[in-house]
């Protein structure tokens, strides 16, 4: 009986395999590399300044005139996106095809946005918690 049913299933999987369209899909994509230096961990509301910021962080990849126009609000900003995606299409009748399609994605947009006074002096630090370091010698990562 389950020699049968084994039979029977490899036939069904040969006939849709041949009669059927199917494809398989990964994508995995990467805009920007997130600012990841041990320095970061210095970086203070109402201590650092620009000069310190960029030496521990790099380049941003936006700046900005803040809201009230006396600051700027630098940002580093990142995609990491990765997924895959199943497509099945089958003949039924001339003219009329079935499919079916299952995608599953994961995309992770992250940002870290630093607001300066006039005086470029860090007023406030948004995003911090998508900032991950490297693991340290302890083995904890994060600032």
């Amino acid at each position: 009986m389950g020699s049968t049913r084994f039979c029977l299933a490899v036939l069904a999987f040969g006939f849709f395999s041949l009669t059927s369209c199917v494809s398989f899909t990964y994508n995995e994509v990467a805009v920007n590399q997130p600012p990841a230096h041990p320095d970061a961990n210095g970086l203070e509301v109402g201590t650092s300044t620009l000069s310190d910021c960029l030496l521990a962080l790099g380049a941003p990849t936006e700046v900005e005139e803040d809201e009230t126009g006396d600051g700027a609000i630098l940002t580093w900003s990142w995609i990491r996106e990765d997924g895959w995606s199943l497509r099945i299409s089958i003949p039924l009748t001339r003219g009329v095809t079935g499919s079916f399609q299952y995608a599953d994605a994961e995309n992770m947009l992250r940002h870290l946005r630093l607001d300066f006074d006039p005086n470029w002096v860090l007023r406030e630090i948004y995003g911090r918690e998508n900032l991950v370091l490297p693991a340290t010698e302890t083995g904890s990562t994060g600032l």
